[in-house]
């Protein structure tokens, strides 16, 4: 009965997360599931937090060591691989920027258009998948051949997107950026 459930969930308590979670990432889901609105924190003020600016920071330099194995210009990497191994710094440079500012400062030099060659990374695989951009909407998502019913936002673009590598059409995920899961 949706009823019921509804009533449960307005209602009912509000569930956590198990011990073996961050006691910083059992305070932010709690408060991220408040249910009153006016309560939870906004994007900007959760980004803004110390520990989350250090979580993304390592998130940041272990792309960014990725990145640098897999091709370190002046290797015969063409313009748009250089681009990529770049992204990584650009992105630490502006990971100091508040709130909402970053990814706003980043979208123009990472958009993509019809037709351009990139690389996905499903979350089911290991690997980094050839696709090809087939749309791009007004506010920059794009549909991939791979996924042809599913727009991608700015968002998903940015850990799930790449520009094509011109000399492998399979990359290992080991070396791509591993996920934080912010366990203890």
């Amino acid at each position: 009965n949706t009823s019921s459930l509804v009533q449960k969930i307005c209602r009912g308590p509000t569930p956590t997360l198990p011990g073996g979670y961050s006691d910083f990432l059992r305070h932010l889901c709690s408060e991220m599931l408040n249910k009153r609105p006016s309560l939870r924190p906004s994007a900007d003020c959760i980004l803004a937090r110390q520990q989350m600016k250090a979580i993304v920071k390592q998130m940041l330099e272990r792309a960014q060591s990725a990145q640098e194995t897999f091709c370190t210009p002046p290797s015969g990497c063409d313009e748009r691989t250089e681009t990529v191994v770049k992204a990584p710094r650009i992105l630490s440079k502006v990971a100091s920027v508040p709130g909402g500012q970053a990814l706003r400062a980043l979208e123009s030099r990472f958009t993509y258009k019809k037709g351009d060659l990139v690389e996905y990374h499903p979350n089911v695989h290991r690997n980094w998948l050839p696709a090809t951009v087939i749309d791009v909407d007004n506010q920059a998502q794009i549909i991939i051949d791979r996924k042809p019913r599913t727009w991608l936002s700015r968002e998903a673009q940015a850990l799930q997107i790449r520009p094509r590598r011109q000399n492998t059409a399979r990359v290992a995920r080991s070396a791509a950026p591993k996920p934080t899961m912010l366990q203890q």
